[in-house]
């Protein structure tokens, strides 16, 4: 089910989205692409931080995330060579990681969809360009000790094997101490005509608590994209391989940490089917790698994240496809 905003009210004209293609082709460089973060948090109120088949099928089309006011779905199919650019991230990527993005566009080929769109969404300094780096394994938005955040929502897009994958990377829900109105309005105004299938809502597992600002965000969000937005979410949480305070196992501090972002989203006004799965994300050059070069998290140190991410992309589509008994 393909969601496009559902604007509550007036929304102020906003400025255009830019599609964004970097003139270079240069391979990702994690070292030039650090989560600036780490040096230069907001100065917010945070109270602690711690160390391949290729034949379509019969069945129903995947759903997107459509609004009250046009429900649509998008059933174009490869893109253009003109319009796209090819995906040669992909072919860099650690072989068994290769191999897992290969899986994931033949699922969701067998299921009609030859497109996928994700949203990124949350506050500044929370991964959300480091992590569009990261999913195209390609430098496909800039990431600098000297940039804020993008300016507007920019959509990238690279094709490769007959699918086409964009990524809108998005500028930071606040704004000092308030909710960055302007952002979300030019989000809304975006998403009027795009769909958008996957939102990867942005946080830090190594933040404790949920502040106010925090739930002021999740209900702006509510209020201008609308509540549905939530069914098609997945919670990453960046500084994946953050260490547990002590006291308290890995396992305990992860599970209060993804507790707490569920309930405050619930409370920001998300409908009660919405799933909310969770997905680590580790975007530092300094990451362990296992003997295949992929990036791996946990305790044990064998949680491959990117193939955990993208796996998470169908098993949520399916299920808003069975919930909701097709397009709606």
């Amino acid at each position: 089910m393909s969601f496009r905003a559902v604007q509550q009210g007036t929304v102020a004209e906003a400025e255009e989205y830019e599609e964004v293609e970097y003139e270079d082709d240069e391979e990702y460089d994690e070292e030039d692409d650090e989560e600036v973060d780490e040096d230069e948090e907001e100065e917010e109120d945070f109270d602690g931080q711690i160390e391949e088949v290729d034949e379509e099928s019969e069945d129903e089309p995947m759903q997107h995330f459509a609004p009250a006011r046009a429900q649509a779905m998008r059933t174009g199919g490869a893109a253009s060579p003109a319009q796209t650019r090819a995906w040669g991230g992909i072919q860099n990527l650690p072989e068994p990681t290769q191999r897992s993005f290969l899986e994931l566009l033949q699922q969701l080929k067998k299921n009609n969809k030859r497109e996928l769109t994700v949203l990124l969404l949350g506050k500044s300094m929370m991964g959300k360009s480091s992590t569009a780096n990261s999913l195209f394994n390609e430098t496909v938005a800039q990431v600098t000790s000297f940039q804020q955040d993008t300016a507007r929502p920019q959509a990238i897009k690279r094709s490769a094997h007959g699918f086409e994958l964009t990524v809108i990377d998005t500028p930071g829900l606040l704004d000092s101490d308030c909710v960055n109105t302007s952002a979300l309005k030019s989000i809304a105004h975006m998403l009027s005509d795009t769909p958008v299938d996957v939102v990867l809502y942005l946080d830090r597992l190594d933040f404790y608590r949920v502040e106010r600002t925090d739930q002021e965000i999740m209900s702006a969000i509510t209020n201008t994209l609308g509540p549905k937005i939530w069914r098609n979410t997945i919670i990453g949480l960046s500084h994946g391989k953050a260490v547990a305070p002590r006291g308290s196992t890995q396992d305990e501090y992860t599970e209060t940490r993804v507790k707490t972002l569920r309930k405050a989203i619930r409370a920001a006004g998300a409908e009660k089917d919405a799933a909310l799965p969770v997905a680590y994300i580790e975007n530092s050059s300094h990451c362990t790698k296992n003997d295949a070069g992929e990036k791996v998290i946990g305790v044990n140190k064998d949680r491959r994240w990117l193939p955990e991410l993208m796996s998470q992309v169908p098993a949520l589509l399916l299920a808003l496809k069975l919930t909701t008994g097709g397009c709606q």
